[in-house]
């Protein structure tokens, strides 16, 4: 089915709508001393030297049709770091060949167009999906395309995808200061058995059913999954609060499993994810204003 029925109608505002809670009051300086393209154009950042021009931040803050009060520095910073994102991608795309044909977005363009009863319709549903016109919406589905046909030629060359898998258990009570009791019992060198039996509210301290292998997903705070993943083996956490209470987590062991179907698409999406952000921490990448 056609990739912009499916990701912009459902996709588009989350990629768009995921602004910081809190941000600076004062809006983003612009330096007069911002360096120019050869054509006279301000360059507020660059990408293995390709430069993105003040004008195009400013045409992606004007998708907007309001920014609350004091949060201009977080849309900016933000609408940014997505260019900065998405210069890298279609670079990536050339590297590997990787091309879409403006008969291919026309397809795009034509399908959401029969989707809408009329001119009035349609030009309500750009503005609500924050598209500045025609064209805009034109590049954006460029772009998407763009960004799929990689993600898809990344994750053939991946092995099957996984799942982190780990056994834990924790030490589950009320209060910080119970939680700071445990932590100094821990270190002193007292078995996490024994601490978690004298001190614990959970009886079983397994997170995984009768000491098993469990996933993220699986447990009712999924945070302290994260936070065992990140640990050694037989390593145990500071104290962590969650809507449960105080923990103290021990990695007993981690391992990775194969995604189930319907697992796939998130695990897929995940390992993209990862591959990228690997991309960006090799890519030469200048901010000229912040």
């Amino acid at each position: 089915s056609p990739i912009l029925s499916n990701i912009v109608l459902h996709e588009f505002d989350i990629f768009c709508d995921n602004i910081p809670p809190t941000a600076p009051s004062a809006p983003a300086s612009l330096a007069p001393s911002l360096p120019l393209t050869d054509h006279g154009e301000q360059i507020v950042a660059t990408v293995n030297q390709q430069p993105i021009t003040l004008i195009e931040l400013e045409r992606a803050l004007e998708r907007y049709p309001s920014i609350p009060s004091g949060a201009y520095d977080a849309y900016f910073t933000q609408e940014l770091e997505k260019l900065i994102q998405q210069a890298l991608i279609n670079q990536l795309a050339q590297t590997y060949q990787i091309s879409v044909h403006a008969s291919e977005v026309d397809a795009e363009y034509q399908t959401m167009r029969q989707i809408m009863p009329d001119q009035t319709a349609w030009e309500a549903w750009l503005r609500d999906n924050r598209f500045l016109n025609e064209r805009d919406f034109w590049l954006t589905t460029l772009d998407l395309l763009t960004a799929s046909r990689l993600q898809e030629y990344i994750l053939s060359g991946l092995s099957q995808a996984t799942i982190p898998q780990l056994k834990a258990r924790h030490i589950l009570v009320d209060s910080y200061e119970q939680a700071v009791i445990a932590y100094n019992r821990l270190q002193a060198g007292e078995d996490f058995a024994v601490v978690a039996q004298a001190l614990s509210l959970d009886p079983i301290n397994d997170l995984g059913i009768d000491g098993g292998w469990f996933t993220a997903d699986e447990l009712i705070v999924p945070e302290l999954a994260q936070v065992a993943l990140q640990q050694a083996i037989g390593a145990y956490s500071q104290p962590i609060e969650t809507a449960l209470g105080w923990h103290i987590v021990q990695t007993l062991d981690q391992s990775s499993r194969p995604a189930l179907p319907e697992e796939l698409a998130s695990a897929q999406a995940l390992a993209f994810e990862s591959w990228l952000q690997q991309q960006i921490n090799q890519a030469h990448i200048e901010r000229y204003i912040e």
